[in-house]
């Protein structure tokens, strides 16, 4: 398989591995494995990331921080924002929340057939009284109750959309490239040729601390109309929850389980083929202790510096310094003007 984030085959494998909450940890891991034998042997050896010299961009390269960032803060106005179809999310909801399908699986609850996600997650005396209360309702009772369900569900129902759109853009993610010779990501990302750039060796870390992954162009939009409707039921739940049971909202909350929870990932590796030339590897930052802060970071030393072109003579001899107490290679960007390509080469100005 080729290591081309166009690559075709990698993109069908992508979209291909699902990976319901449901599942046991070691099925999750079968679902993982072919991206995992992608990438093993697949991600290069050098990642680079572009900084401009700046005093936490200094501070993060002396003390080994590689740093991530909320998607809404990256500067692609589609990064981490959903795209789905609200109107057939809509369709779905109304056609399932009726009064026959409630008759249905009150019949199959009081048979026994109560699923195990609501068996593991909510007392059997508000299971056993549910039922029973259900199965004394009239059906006409039945349709007013869910003729106001979908009356609340919605009212309001643009304002929930609006929300659920932006909802994974507080995912934590951190942008590399592939190539350090591009002119464009120098003049983007570096400042003009007044930066610096570190390479990142991450062969080891897969699926450790974040996954990694190259991301995907294309001309259209991920859908994640699925993932969606999962994130509007889990919002619909908590609103409608009785106050009286709202601590058993975590227990609610794996009663419908999240249907892919692989789709976040999906969401942030897809973009406008219009970026293709930044030849990007993203950073999706997984590890649960850091979630809930803004800018979480992981501990990762670089295997080399390259200095721009522009670098101020000040700030050149402090990354140098640092790069000595390291002992790694420090290179500079230079123009060959014998060269017929449009690329910058780096040229080693240490031993």
């Amino acid at each position: 398989m080729s290591n081309s984030v166009t690559n075709h085959n990698y993109k069908e494998m992508v979209h291909s591995i699902v990976v319901p909450e449901s599942l046991s940890d070691e099925e999750k891991r079968k679902r993982y494995q072919p991206l995992l034998n992608y990438l093993n042997t697949s991600t290069p050896n050098k990642l680079y990331r572009f900084r401009s010299c700046k005093e936490r961009a200094f501070h993060e390269f002396d003390q080994d921080i590689l740093g991530f960032a909320p998607a809404s803060e990256m500067n692609d106005d589609f990064d981490g924002m959903l795209y789905f179809d609200k109107e057939r999310i809509k369709a779905g909801l109304m056609n399932t929340v009726t009064p026959e399908n409630i008759v249905k699986i009150v019949d199959l609850f009081s048979h026994g057939h109560i699923p195990a996600e609501i068996k593991n997650n909510l007392p059997e005396s508000l299971i056993v009284h549910s039922i029973d209360t259900f199965r004394h309702v009239a059906l006409n009772e039945l349709r007013s109750f869910t003729d106001g369900f979908i009356a609340f569900a919605t009212n309001g129902y643009e304002k929930r959309i609006a929300f659920l759109r932006h909802l994974t853009q507080d995912q934590k993610i951190a942008c590399l490239s592939k190539s350090i010779n591009s002119a464009a990501m120098w003049g983007y990302y570096g400042n003009n040729g007044t930066g610096f750039a570190l390479s990142y060796d991450l062969r080891g870390n897969i699926f450790d601390k974040y996954c990694i992954s190259p991301v995907i162009y294309g001309k259209e939009r991920f859908d994640a109309t699925e993932f969606a409707t999962w994130l509007l039921q889990q919002l619909l739940l908590q609103q409608i929850l009785d106050p009286r049971v709202k601590e058993l909202y975590p227990n609610f909350r794996h009663i419908i389980p999240c249907p892919d929870q692989f789709m976040p990932t999906k969401v942030m590796i897809h973009k406008s083929n219009r970026w293709r030339h930044e030849q990007e590897w993203r950073l999706v930052f997984y590890e649960k202790d850091g979630q809930n802060e803004k800018y979480p970071n992981v501990k990762e030393k670089p295997t080399a510096i390259y200095l721009g072109r522009n670098i101020s003579a000040i700030n050149e001899k402090i990354l140098r310094n640092i790069a000595a107490e390291k002992g790694i290679p420090v290179y500079k960007m230079t123009v060959q003007e014998d060269s017929p390509t449009y690329n910058l080469f780096p040229q080693r100005v240490n031993s």
